[in-house]
């Protein structure tokens, strides 16, 4: 398997100063990965490429606070350690949500998270539901969450 060099983040981000392409592979000029690494370090992240075999990850992070209206008062499961009811003054009214998941625990936790921000449909529950959920989404979908790893017996 190929390996990243130990020193691909410093490379790329000199490449991107000096405006330098990257002459090693036909397949990519690096530019994605330039455009990824200085607009992290704009936003002050941290960013880093790690491989593990032959999968590459890019990882950005930096500190966020979640900002909570005085009234929040419980503990709610979607807002991690926040509490509260959801704030949706921030939002249109009347959303429209389409959620897909295979999990019934995961649909009714979306369905759940997303109760307070308008209308929420949660689909999964059979492999039928998949082209419901995607015709319902097209026609009106304001939102839409789709689990990344669907996975229907048959």
């Amino acid at each position: 398997d190929p390996k990243l060099p130990d020193n691909i983040v410093a490379d790329v981000m000199t490449r991107a100063s000096t405006r330098r392409r990257s002459t090693k592979t036909a397949l990519s000029d690096g530019l994605g990965l330039q455009h990824c690494f200085m607009a992290a370090s704009a936003l002050g992240m941290k960013f880093s490429l790690t491989q593990v075999r032959d999968v590459v990850t890019f990882s950005a992070s930096m500190p966020a606070d979640v900002v909570l209206s005085p009234d929040e008062g419980r503990r709610d499961p979607c807002l991690g350690n926040s509490t509260g009811s959801h704030n949706s003054s921030v939002l249109p009214p009347d959303l429209r949500i389409y959620c897909i998941d295979d999990s019934a625990p995961m649909r009714r936790w979306l369905e759940h998270c997303f109760s307070g921000f308008g209308a929420v449909a949660v689909f999964g529950e059979q492999l039928a539901d998949v082209e419901r959920f995607v015709a319902a989404a097209l026609a009106d979908g304001d939102i839409v969450v789709c689990d990344q790893n669907l996975d229907f017996d048959g």
